[in-house]
């Protein structure tokens, strides 16, 4: 079944209150073995993130960034790093950054954009909160899928694992990309 339906069928099991239905289709999608091999391609080692997210791995890159896009990723670069994750039998690719706000720095697209044009990778965005016309600027220039997680719930743990983020932003980023 495509991803879609399968989710589709789980939100109505969830809303018809049918937990054998739900433990029947986990169980059934625990026993089903496919192995889908990714990679990431770091956009930039830049973060704005100010106060920094206390679980976060772009931290140990803050020293290389000076908050310009020194460090930014080149079209090129990534179309040669693509390639060779993908002879390296790899289906997907991420395209992480830290964040660089709501509206991200043009050459995001274009990296995106030249590796849509020379692979036939899978390609995911994870860039934190950004707009809805971010988000559909990314779909523009090849990406299949954006990427943001809500570790918690729980509204008070989230402003102390992420102190300078916005719980309903994040939130409206996941709802927006998922219309998109």
């Amino acid at each position: 079944p495509k991803e879609g339906t399968m989710i589709s069928e789980i939100i109505d099991m969830l809303q018809a209150d049918d937990a054998n239905a739900l433990f029947d289709q986990a169980r059934s999608l625990a026993t089903r073995k496919e192995l889908l091999f990714s990679k990431r391609i770091p956009l930039t080692s830049t973060c704005t993130m100010d106060p920094i997210c206390r679980h976060c791995s772009w931290q140990p890159f803050r020293h290389l960034s000076t908050g310009s896009t020194q460090s930014a990723m080149t079209p090129t670069s990534a179309v040669i790093r693509a390639k060779n994750i993908e002879r390296a039998g790899i289906q997907r690719c991420y395209f992480p950054s830290g964040w660089m706000g709501f509206e991200v720095p043009r050459y995001f697209y274009e990296c995106i954009s030249a590796v849509r044009e020379n692979t036939s990778l899978e390609l995911f965005g994870e860039s934190g909160a950004i707009s809805r016309q971010t988000l559909q600027n990314m779909k523009a220039a090849g990406l299949d899928g954006y990427i943001i997680g809500v570790e918690t719930t729980n509204k008070a743990l989230f402003r102390w694992m992420r102190p300078g983020e916005d719980y309903q932003r994040r939130i409206q980023t996941i709802w927006d990309a998922k219309e998109i």
